[in-house]
């Protein structure tokens, strides 16, 4: 549900420029969207206490598998095709090949600093960097101050907005230090489930700031941190009080990274026909969103049929390899 959160966001973003121009319904659905990103890194924060691989070098070694893999995959992926067409069409002549630094050239594939050129994958790296980071202050983050006072420096740096001096995305961290203590300290994660109203009434105030007021989308102010927060924690509530449906389950871990990975492209290729036609950019949104969830789908039924490594090294191991289970329907975490 998140994943498919992520690609409506991405075709109301590439719809509605320029920023200036965006109608009260396309800033409140950019907002509403926009939050499956800190909700997904809340969860990464989550799963990580529960990991059995607590040395660094594991850390290292599974978060390589499933997250650097691909992103190398993938990313290179696009960059080689860019580059192609740039060699054979002369699209953009300062960037062929032959004027290009061998530093360029890495940094295209590596995007060690600035966005890839499958540009949603930039969440792939930096949430690898979180968890190497945090992995070190394992022991620490699982006191109460010790906790607190990594939240209050990411917080810090959120305000500041220093991603890309530092590399990461500044809400990244946040989202996934709330997840670390939700899971370490169990009685917050009943606080999430009982918040479920509260939070649901606290979004639905924040909204129509955002979709009439004059903030601009994305700052790194309070009002913006403050409506993530309620709305990742309203969905962490959710999903504790709702129950389970193992079958719906087993299709987002089957599915839901292999959209994530490919939706980028889809949206940008149907995006160019609907401005070359002219088409609605209302239709563009809804059926954009269903074509990149199905070419996902498509995709990643492809990639479960090829040789095991190929398969693994595309998908991260998730076609092959279930996932931790988040606790629902009430249930209450444990220490892990």
């Amino acid at each position: 549900m998140l994943i498919a959160l992520v690609v409506v966001n991405h075709a109301l973003l590439l719809t509605a420029e320029p920023a200036a121009d965006y109608g009260h319904l396309d800033r409140a659905l950019i907002v509403l969207t926009r939050a499956a990103v800190p909700a997904l890194s809340l969860f990464s924060g989550y799963l990580f206490v529960g990991s059995t691989r607590s040395s660094l070098l594991g850390v290292a070694r599974q978060k390589a598998r499933t997250l650097i893999l691909p992103f190398l995959a993938w990313n290179t992926g696009a960059v080689v095709v860019l580059v192609l067409l740039n060699e054979t069409f002369k699209i953009v002549p300062e960037a062929l090949v032959a004027t290009q630094s061998r530093y360029d050239l890495v940094n295209d594939v590596t995007a060690f600093h600035g966005a890839p050129a499958n540009a949603p994958l930039y969440f792939l790296r930096d949430l690898f960097i979180t968890f190497m980071a945090f992995s070190l202050l394992r022991p620490v983050l699982r006191h109460p101050v010790g906790l607190a006072l990594a939240m209050l420096a990411v917080v810090v740096n959120y305000g500041l907005d220093l991603d890309e001096r530092i590399i990461i995305r500044n809400t990244i961290p946040v989202f996934f230090l709330m997840g670390f203590g939700l899971r370490t300290f169990p009685q917050l994660m009943v606080l999430c489930g009982r918040a479920v109203l509260p939070m649901a009434i606290l979004s639905a105030a924040l909204l129509p700031i955002w979709a009439f007021g004059n903030t601009h989308l994305g700052d790194p102010t309070v009002l913006d941190l403050a409506t993530l927060t309620a709305f990742s924690i309203l969905v962490i509530g959710l999903v504790i009080r709702l129950p389970n449906w193992p079958s719906l389950s087993a299709l987002g871990k089957r599915y839901s990274f292999v959209i994530f990975l490919t939706h980028w492209w889809v949206l940008l290729g149907l995006a160019a026909v609907w401005d070359h036609f002219g088409w609605s950019d209302s239709y563009y949104r809804a059926f954009a969103s269903l074509v990149a969830v199905g070419v996902g789908v498509l995709t990643a039924n492809l990639i479960s049929r090829l040789p095991g490594p190929i398969a693994s090294a595309l998908s991260g191991g998730r076609l092959k390899q279930p996932s931790h289970r988040f606790p629902t329907g009430g249930a209450r975490p444990t220490h892990g």
